[in-house]
């Protein structure tokens, strides 16, 4: 499924579509480097279908055993536990990305050295997931609304646009969280650099959404072959199962034991969750990856450098990012772009930095020396820049102990 939507965007994007492209199979690739990632996965699943055995437990008590007082008091306790559960799968999502982080690096990770990591970063996460939480359920009472007119139609496309943009900002700003411990306030710095990259991350969003609305379509293939079948053997079947589970009409003559649509419903639920739980994961190692190649490539083990950082590139766009500093790190201040060394020698600083920054990435000398002719600079002065570069490697090799 990732395969095809990911043929279908290189196709219709042409050389951002390949590059779109080859982030999300790459980013669907580490979840294979590290069979833990897959743990987390079955633990969203099993608080995904608690959640769902409530509200089974809620029609079972009002339509079964016709208990309202339980009934009710099962619904209370179903909203309070909302919010909770919310903020459960937000605190999940904050340590996979930690996990997808290490595994970045080339490093073994597990779901207790994600949980450490993210200590202390209970408050941001909690907002988070209230924020997500009150849209997931406004969105869903938008979708089970009847009025689709007038002036309900506008607000629920400002709403649908809402929830997307919020989508976005929330899986890309999660990693600064995790990772770079910001705070809220500092969120929208993160994402002054999101602006620069709307195309990969759209892409990203909205693809990754395309194949959760296609598991969804399955999940609903799940559900009705479930209620059919629970209904024809409880139908045929009614003697085999507790008469507890019995809708009788007002004659007595039976019509439906219901405990078989129960039980296959509920194994669909866990299904459908299980899927929605690696969407999730698949989201997450896609937005911690985009995070990690524009902020710190050079944590980036090598051998996977080259693979998830190449589409910064696209469209020879090969400098110029800031990745947030607000200013040159001691190690770095010989391509300082504002050192006061000459206008030549500033160009030459420049270019250094654009080689440096961009090897980092992954990307080939040869490429970038390519793209900086078309831009007009001279051999002799990319030359004496990819010369500067060297001899800053070496004396930074020097310095390492």
């Amino acid at each position: 499924m990732i395969k095809g939507f990911s043929d279908t965007l290189s196709s219709g994007l042409g050389a951002k579509g390949k590059d779109i492209k080859g982030l999300l199979t790459g980013s669907v690739s580490l979840l294979g480097k590290d069979a833990d990632i897959f743990k987390l996965a079955f633990r969203m699943t099993l608080f995904k279908t608690i959640a769902m055995t409530m509200c089974l437990a809620c029609v079972y008590y009002f339509l079964i055993a016709q208990d309202y007082l339980t009934g009710m008091l099962l619904i209370l306790l179903t909203l309070m536990a909302g919010p909770v559960f919310s903020f459960i799968q937000m605190r999940y999502k904050a340590v996979g990305s930690w996990m997808i982080y290490d595994i970045l690096q080339g490093k073994d990770t597990d779901i207790p050295s994600g949980a450490r990591a993210i200590k202390g970063m209970g408050f941001s996460l909690f907002l988070y997931s209230m924020i997500d939480y009150l849209i997931k359920s406004k969105s869903s009472e938008e979708s089970d609304s009847e009025s689709n007119t007038g002036s309900n139609f506008f607000i629920n496309l400002l709403f649908d646009v809402f929830s997307e943009v919020w989508d976005l900002v929330k899986n890309f700003s999660l990693p600064a969280i995790v990772i770079d411990q910001s705070t809220i306030r500092q969120i929208p710095e993160k994402l002054s650099l999101l602006k620069k990259n709307i195309p990969g991350a759209l892409a990203g969003v909205l693809g990754i959404d395309l194949i959760g609305s296609l598991i969804g379509s399955l999940s609903l293939v799940l559900f009705l072959p479930a209620l059919a079948l629970g209904a024809g053997v409880g139908y045929l079947g009614h003697s085999l199962f507790p008469e507890s589970w019995m809708i009788l009409t007002e004659n007595n003559e039976i019509v439906v034991n219901t405990l078989p649509i129960f039980i296959l419903l509920f194994i669909s639920f866990v299904l459908s969750s299980l899927f929605t739980s690696i969407v999730d994961i698949v989201k997450t190692s896609y937005f911690t990856t985009f995070y990690i190649a524009l902020t710190r490539p050079d944590d980036i083990q090598e051998d996977l450098r080259a693979k998830v950082t190449h589409y910064l590139d696209y469209e020879g766009k090969t400098e110029n990012y800031t990745f947030f500093k607000k200013q040159v790190p001691e190690d770095e201040k010989g391509y300082d772009l504002n050192a006061q060394t000459g206008d030549d020698q500033k160009i030459i600083n420049r270019l250094a930095n654009t080689f440096k920054t961009n090897i980092n990435k992954g990307m080939a000398k040869e490429k970038i020396h390519q793209a900086l002719l078309k831009k007009g600079y001279s051999k002799e002065q990319l030359d004496t820049a990819f010369k500067l570069y060297q001899a800053y490697l070496k004396k930074r090799k020097r310095k390492q102990p």
